[in-house]
């Protein structure tokens, strides 16, 4: 099985949002099992909702609705602002 380096998170869309803008970055870094390190800035609201995506690609599982194995698209929870993240894993 292919080790996973990181996990990338990508702001695809923005609505006026003030803490996320087109193209913002957050990056996972796996530096470990279970550790990570993490660059980029990140609202609480969207991270919280995010973890459970990041988590999951970290640790090998596939989400079968996706086009794609590696890369999914999460959508923020927040309606006034909505912001719409691609969650991508990369590998060694």
């Amino acid at each position: 099985m292919k080790k996973v380096a990181r996990i990338r998170v990508i702001v695809k869309e923005s609505h006026g949002c003030d803490a996320h803008k087109v193209g913002d970055e957050i990056v996972f870094d796996c530096v470990g099992d279970p550790s990570v390190r993490v660059s980029g800035t990140i609202c609480l609201g969207a991270l919280t909702s995010l973890m459970p995506k990041v988590y999951a690609f970290h640790n090998a599982a596939r989400f079968h609705w996706a086009d794609e194995d590696d890369v999914v698209i999460h959508a923020c929870p927040d309606p006034k602002t909505p912001v719409i993240f691609e969650v991508r894993r990369e590998f060694e």
